[in-house]
């Protein structure tokens, strides 16, 4: 079923794909959900009780999930999370949240939490102007852990880059 009211549709046992269906060919892969709610005023669509399909087989189901329409409207949130283990850190995550500032600048954070450490922080920012960019990186950890070892040292950095064109040879 789809209805439409003001700026919002709203459809249930829907499905979405990006791959060619030919013939009632099953696509390789796509994401179903029981409701679907696109609000056209934040060009967002929201999907509850979603899961993604490969090939037929279920894989991974979210109760909520939402993304930007095809507009493109950079918003604020967190990005996918990675997974990883290593011998010296242990298990762990790292969860990038992205922040936009305007049309030329964005901030991007990640948090990378592991077993055998205590949190890392670090950060990016981006901007770009008519004839240039810059862009800076930062980290920061507190009194790192490493096999069991304490180092008491508080670590951190900080990194600053610029470039301006000063003609369509030459950069400075």
């Amino acid at each position: 079923t789809f209805n439409i009211n003001d700026f919002q549709a709203n459809a249930k046992k829907m499905s979405f794909t990006a791959c060619k269906i030919v013939n009632d060919y099953k696509p390789t892969w796509e994401i179903k959900a029981q409701k679907a709610v696109y609000n056209e005023k934040d060009s967002e669509v929201a999907l509850y009780s979603s899961w993604l399909e490969v090939k037929g087989v279920p894989i991974l189901w979210t109760p909520y999930f939402s993304f930007s329409n095809l507009d493109f409207i950079r918003k604020a949130g967190f990005l996918t999370p990675s997974y990883e283990n290593n011998s010296l850190y242990g298990y762990g995550a790292i969860v990038p949240f992205y922040v936009p500032l305007g049309d030329s600048q964005d901030i991007l954070i990640e948090t990378h939490s592991f077993t055998g450490s205590n949190p890392l922080f670090l950060g990016n920012y981006t901007g770009y102007i008519e004839d240039g960019s810059f862009s800076s990186s930062f980290s920061f950890v507190n009194k790192q852990f490493k096999q069991g070892q304490i180092d008491e040292q508080t670590r951190w950095h900080a990194f600053f880059y610029g470039q301006k064109d000063l003609s369509d040879t030459w950069r400075a």
